[in-house]
């Protein structure tokens, strides 16, 4: 019997290749983890392994997507043990830890 092929990994951008494929997504996302040298927002640990993370979500907030203030980096740990279903929750704490890198 031959090897079954992995189960494809659900990603958000599969359905929104809009996102990621915009030239102006991809620039945010460069710039965004420049600024944060790869350290998570939340764990404050240096993580390679990470995604940017919209404090306000995509969705609701078409005025935000591109703001780089709206965006953080986020290691996909922390990402997946606090923010899947809890987004509102961390919010403000996002919010204050981006805005202090712009002081």
């Amino acid at each position: 019997m031959g090897r079954r092929p992995l189960p494809r990994r659900y990603s958000p951008y599969v359905q929104k290749p809009d996102r990621v494929e915009s030239e102006k997504f991809k620039q945010i996302k460069k710039d965004v983890k420049r600024r944060d040298k790869c350290v998570c927002t939340l764990c404050d640990k240096y993580r390679k392994g990470g995604e940017v993370h919209h404090i306000r979500n995509w969705a609701n907030n078409a005025r935000l997507r591109y703001d780089e203030k709206n965006c953080c980096w986020v290691c996909y740990k922390c990402h997946n043990q606090y923010l899947k279903g809890n987004e509102d929750s961390y919010i403000v704490i996002l919010t204050e830890k981006v805005r202090t890198k712009y002081e």
